[in-house]
């Protein structure tokens, strides 16, 4: 029998007041994450006990400024059972073959005072006994033992970081560099399959904001349960997926689509910075172009044809038009998303219903514009101005690219739950909109040939 493996961590910090906070997030729908840590104690550098209070999923340590401090802990193994579900997927694993975890829930990041604000700062992470053990080492910023990154503490926890018997790949495609983390004979198809879909997606989604961003680290990880559940997380410069266990067949559209929707957040998310304080009220923006995105990535990247196309979209006409909540205003979403099923999708489906009418709308315009100028500006606002996007900013730009008319329009859907209604010639000549009481996209007799500037 394998011993359980013991994984400790070492965080070291140097005091600027005479009390350090350290806390683990409650994220991902993670409840109490300090669950995960054990045998909290601190020390200065030359190794005295420092004091330390624990209170929640924080802890305090008494010190003064100047000090080097650390904080060390250990990452408790993985319970038996305690994966039982596929919603339990952010909580951190560790077993005698791998390790697995998200920074928020796992690493015990400094929390400054309000005071204070969250600079990026120069941080180092250090891998030791895992290379001497066997194990492979990886997250969302590279791939070495010893790492030395520029980050905020809120975008450093904000990645996945693995180690154990995982796989590395690297793309030599100056368009679409990306780092494939696996784990090995996991699934029916190796890690050339994985990238003949994931290179041309990559390399779509950034040819769309004209971006050369770092390499993309991608993490691929089999659930803990059987589940024919395909999920993931953007992350910091990284996609963290979970995929269903050996024998489960991942269709090649899904896949495109996932990662299509998941590298949208790199953007909408990550570039955009949306507002903390609209929470799932910006998500009609951030989850529902992500949804409107993911087919049109995979599509332009010749991942999915123009048949999957139109299902895709068909099902989230119809899933929209059948909701019980369809009418339900945003303040609903920001205040029941976490609460009800039915709340938690209406945000992606009005989101890609209302981003198609917007797209249908600046093409009849008559100009050149389409719905990829109106997120390029948005990126490119946000890099500009460092002032991150709400829904205000959002369709005040929306009104400036079409009319006072049109935003007014857009407003009523997204703020007031109005229910949007798709125009029939908004996917034309490729496709028309057809029927009476949930009417569905339909390929045009002869509009074909169309669909690759439209769709």
């Amino acid at each position: 029998m394998s011993p359980k493996p013991v994984v400790h961590v070492h965080i070291t910090v140097l005091a600027q007041e005479s009390h350090l906070t350290f806390g683990c997030d409650e994220w991902g729908g993670i409840e109490h994450c300090e669950n995960e840590i054990a045998n909290v104690s601190a020390h200065d550098s030359a190794t005295h006990a420092l004091t330390v209070q624990h209170s929640g999923h924080y802890w305090s340590v008494d010190t003064s400024p100047g000090t080097r401090a650390t904080l060390d802990y250990a990452l408790a193994p993985t319970r038996p059972n305690a994966m039982a579900n596929e919603s339990d997927r952010f909580y951190p694993v560790v077993t005698d073959r791998y390790l697995h975890f998200i920074g928020h829930t796992a690493l015990l990041a400094p929390r400054e005072s309000k005071e204070h604000t969250t600079p990026e700062r120069e941080i180092e992470l250090v891998w030791r006994g895992f290379r001497e053990a066997g194990w492979n080492v990886a997250c969302s910023f590279g791939t070495e033992s010893e790492l030395h990154v520029r980050r905020s503490y809120e975008r450093f926890v904000h990645s996945v970081f693995v180690a154990g018997d995982y796989e590395i790949h690297r793309t030599d495609n100056a368009e679409a560099p990306i780092i494939l983390v696996m784990r090995p004979g996991a699934w029916k198809f190796g890690a050339t399959d994985f990238l003949s879909t994931a290179v041309p997606v990559v390399s779509e989604e950034r040819k769309l904001f004209r971006d050369r961003a770092t390499p993309l680290v991608i993490v691929a990880s089999p659930m803990l349960v059987d589940a024919d559940v395909i999920d993931g997380t953007m992350l910091s410069d990284s996609i963290d997926l979970f995929l269903p266990r050996a024998g489960r067949l991942i269709p090649n559209p899904l896949l495109a689509l996932l990662l299509s929707h998941e590298y949208f957040h790199n953007w909408d998310t990550l570039v955009m910075r949306p507002s903390e304080d609209e929470g799932a009220g910006i998500m009609w923006f951030t989850e529902g172009f992500a949804e409107f995105y993911m087919r049109r990535v995979a599509y332009r990247a010749g991942r999915i044809s123009r048949n999957d196309y139109l299902f895709y979209l068909n099902r989230a006409l119809l899933a929209y038009a059948k909701s019980p909540s369809n009418r339900e205003p945003n303040e609903r979403i920001r205040s029941d998303f976490w609460k009800s099923p039915d709340v938690n999708r209406l945000p992606y489906n009005r989101g890609q219903i209302v981003a198609l009418v917007i797209d249908a709308q600046l093409r009849a315009a008559g100009g050149a514009l389409t719905l990829d100028d109106f997120v390029r500006r948005l990126a490119d606002d946000a890099r500009s101005t460092n002032v991150g996007v709400t829904s205000e900013s959002v369709l005040k730009k929306l009104g400036e690219m079409t009319s006072a008319a049109f935003e007014a329009q857009i407003r009523r859907i997204v703020i007031d739950g109005e229910l949007a209604i798709v125009p029939p010639n908004a996917l034309a000549p490729c496709a028309l909109l057809k029927g009476s009481d949930v009417p569905m996209f339909e390929f045009a007799p002869d509009g074909q040939s169309a669909c690759a500037a439209t769709l």
